[in-house]
């Protein structure tokens, strides 16, 4: 896992962040300090905006200068508008800033810094595990996430009733902000006797203690809110992969030293010529500050969405995709072009299964939400596939 630590410059920004760095290394989480790592061969604050898009998640450190520090709120801003998770820990007696209300945080000082830095990094690892794997489906009474699911959920009376309503609630809501299925693809749900062959499960799951889940003083909606986004992350990167093992690479391709970004507006232009006029372009984060080099007022923002106006008529849905999912290819598609297929859970009729209950171990809460589904290339002309490489 890869994060970003946003610090104020001040006396205990640069300590802090720096031991937060070491200490994450000893998680195996990969942290970015601007001071230490950056490499100062391009505009420092390009450099800065670029990891932040490309790292899972950001840690707000919040000490004594913060609250007159504009550029280090300019980097939480960055990273919620691109999706990132952002945590805090705010030194004590410090209070909260408004941008943080609702994030996970932790206070520290010089005594307990490590223990809670520790804490938040176990937090990120269990809140960034995406597990996608195959499952061979015959019939929807043997399907391991619906059993598993049963079987947690019927284990909640250890649990308070609000905790059960807001995670429910929150999963939701994270996984459809985040979601690109429902406007880029052809929705298809499948019925009793259709055939499972192939379809994937996209599950995320984790253990908490019992007493921190009913704990008054635990704020959880953030941490259920990534659940649902890591299914709609773990979707995007099935997504992806589907298409780059049905789709060959076009001839042309896009060689950062040499910004030649214009072939994308010609693999556009040709697909409108063709007759396939595309809906979506998928777009690595890396190439932020070239995309908007080169179409500039041609990115812009309509109802609620990034969008890539090409002419009056043709807007595609940009969608923004971080190195996470492991695309390093703009692809170009057709709504038809690509069918998505959801098996529904047989039980609640929703795409997605949730579950929130006692399992393994009577001090342990397991969390559970997961979706299957199936995703197959229909028409292969009304898609582009173009490489990125320097």
């Amino acid at each position: 896992m890869e994060i970003f630590i946003s610090y104020c410059n001040d006396t205990d920004g640069l300590k802090f962040a720096r031991k937060a760095k070491k200490l994450f290394a000893t998680r195996g989480i990969d942290a970015w300090v601007w001071k230490d790592d950056a490499s100062y061969t391009e505009y420092l604050f390009t450099e800065i905006s670029q990891k932040i898009v490309n790292r899972q998640a950001l840690l707000a450190l919040v000490t004594n200068g913060t609250k007159d520090s504009d550029a280090q709120k300019d980097e939480w801003s960055t990273a919620k508008s691109a999706g990132r998770l952002v945590v805090s820990m705010i030194r004590n007696g410090i209070e909260r800033p408004s941008e943080l209300i609702g994030r996970r945080c932790a206070d520290f000082n010089e005594s307990n810094f490590e223990e809670n830095c520790k804490e938040i990094a176990d937090d990120l690892l269990a809140e960034s595990k995406i597990q996608i794997t195959q499952s061979k489906l015959r019939e929807k009474t043997d399907i391991r996430l619906y059993k598993e699911a049963i079987s947690i959920n019927a284990r909640q009376e250890s649990l308070t009733p609000n905790i059960i309503e807001e995670f429910n609630k929150e999963v939701w809501d994270g996984y459809l902000s985040d979601t690109v299925i429902r406007d880029n693809t052809l929705i298809k749900s499948i019925g009793e006797n259709d055939d499972t062959n192939g379809y994937i499960a996209v599950i995320m799951n984790s253990f908490r203690d019992l007493s921190d889940i009913n704990a008054k003083n635990y704020y959880w909606k953030p941490y259920f809110n990534q659940m649902g986004r890591a299914i709609a992350m773990g979707e995007l990167t099935l997504l992806q992969g589907s298409i780059d093992k049905q789709i060959d690479d076009c001839n042309g391709k896009i060689e950062l030293g040499k910004e030649n970004i214009e072939i994308v507006q010609e693999e556009i232009g040709r697909l409108l010529k063709s007759g396939s006029a595309p809906t979506s372009i998928l777009v690595p984060t890396k190439l932020l500050p070239l995309f908007f080099k080169f179409f500039g007022m041609q990115i812009r923002w309509d109802r609620g969405r990034s969008v890539l106006a090409i002419g009056d008529k043709v807007m595609l849905n940009l969608l923004w995709v971080s190195s996470e999912t492991g695309l390093n290819k703009v692809m170009i598609i057709q709504k038809s072009a690509v069918e998505w297929s959801i098996m529904r859970n047989p039980d609640t009729g929703f795409a997605l299964t949730l579950a929130i209950g006692l399992r393994l171990y009577p001090d342990k809460v397991s969390l559970l939400a997961g979706t299957i589904v199936k995703c197959e290339i229909k028409n292969s002309d009304a898609i582009s596939v173009i490489s990125v490489v320097g």
